[in-house]
Order: structure tokens, then C-alpha cells, then sequence
């Protein structure tokens, strides 16, 4: 998922998500694509995270990262729908409205908003009205657009890992396990999976490249 121009707070919350995709990775590591990998007579299990995990993932981070990009907060996005189907509102009308104080509201969000261009205060008549300027933009993440492309990297990761002397591990999903299911497990066709042979050229012995998909260890 990439975004033209990223706020900081986004750019700094990046390896937070990243983490919670390795999380579900190992949450439903008997469905996930595994390798086993040998370091200096040390063995590791790699365990690949997929598109089922970003899906997973998403909806923990869908609100947050909403209030990122429109740079509304969450009881600024209330205020706002509820300002909704009527022209004027006064604070004690809000505050009743939302739930939230009319302190709060006169000293903080509506100020907030005011500056933000979201509504317009009219403090020359008591009490002071306040109209809604523009609505807020509704942003739906959505990742079905890069389905294949995420697809075709991670492909692509777990051939480079199978070229540097990792092995494909398969394991059995214990009773236990089978209970713990996502909406969709992903399944995985090998037979779909880029040429080894067409990644020679691209890398040396014992190097792997690690820069195509999310992996997670464990």
C-alpha cells in the first residue's frame, strides 16, 4: 500500500502495522508458507506472511489510519456526522446530540474544526451558531487492486529463499489448531510460482534477497 504523500505520525505507525502482519503470520503459521533455513549449523523456520494476513490486519488499523489521513480525529469525525441534516447547531445542542461536553466542544473540537475549515462558528449572535462547512472525506482502504502484485512478490521472495538453500516445510494442522481459521485461508499453488532457474542470474551463491514481501521468524 503506498500513499503519494505520507504523513510523518503514518510514516512512523509503518513499522507498528508491519508488526501486527508478522503477528498474524504467526497466529496462523500452520496455513502460511514455511522454510527452513541453516545458519552456521543453527536451523530457523521462516514463515512467509501473506495477503490473508494484510486482510487480517487491516481492520485494526483502518481507523487509525483514517484519522492520519483526513487529520480528523475521532470525536471530530463524530461531531461532524452529526452536524449532518441540520443547518445550524448550537453547542449544548451538540454536546446533547454526541454525548461529548459542551466545554469540549466550545474550547477544543469546534475551534479545531474551525481552523481545519470543517465548519464556521458565528460568534456575533449568543448563543454562537455554528454550521458545517464541508463534509468530511470518507477514505476506504482498499487493497484488491494490488491482490496479484502482492501475490507475484511474495512468489517471488520464496523462490529467492528456495535458491539461497531453504527448505519448503510442510506440517499438519493439529486438532487444536484446525479450531483457530481464517475467513479464507489462502492457498497456494507452487506449481504458479516464478522459474527458479530465472532468479540465478539475479543473485549470488548464499545470497538471498529479503526485500520482496513480509517474513516473519519465529
Amino acid at each position: 500500500m503506498r500513499i503519494a504523500d505520507p504523513d510523518i505520525k503514518l510514516r512512523r505507525d509503518y513499522p507498528k502495522f508491519l508488526s501486527l502482519v508478522m503477528a498474524s503470520a504467526l497466529l496462523f503459521w500452520p496455513y502460511r508458507i514455511k522454510l527452513k533455513q541453516s545458519l552456521n549449523g543453527r536451523e530457523r523456520l521462516i514463515i512467509i506472511a501473506d495477503f490473508m494476513d494484510l486482510l487480517n490486519v487491516l481492520p485494526l488499523v483502518s481507523n487509525s489510519f483514517q484519522q492520519i489521513l483526513t487529520n480528523l480525529s475521532e470525536k471530530e469525525r463524530l461531531v461532524l456526522e452529526a452536524m449532518r441534516g441540520q443547518d445550524c447547531w448550537t453547542y449544548s445542542e451538540l454536546a446533547r446530540v454526541t454525548k461529548l461536553s459542551s466545554s469540549l466542544l466550545r474550547h477544543k473540537i469546534i475551534p479545531s474544526l474551525e481552523m481545519k475549515g470543517y465548519v464556521i462558528v458565528e460568534r456575533e449572535c449568543k448563543p454562537h451558531r455554528i454550521e458545517l462547512a464541508k463534509n468530511p472525506e470518507n477514505l476506504n482502504i482498499d487493497v484488491s487492486n494490488i491482490r496479484e502484485k502482492a501475490l507475484k512478490m511474495i512468489n517471488e521472495a520464496v523462490a529467492l529463499l528456495l535458491l539461497s538453500g531453504c527448505q519448503i516445510v510442510k506440517s499438519e494442522i493439529s486438532p487444536d489448531m484446525a479450531s483457530i481459521q481464517e475467513n479464507k485461508p489462502e492457498i497456494w499453488h507452487f506449481s504458479k510460482m516464478p522459474n527458479l532457474q530465472a532468479f540465478q542470474a539475479k543473485i549470488r551463491p548464499n545470497q538471498a534477497s529479503f526485500r520482496f514481501g513480509t517474513l516473519a521468524q519465529r
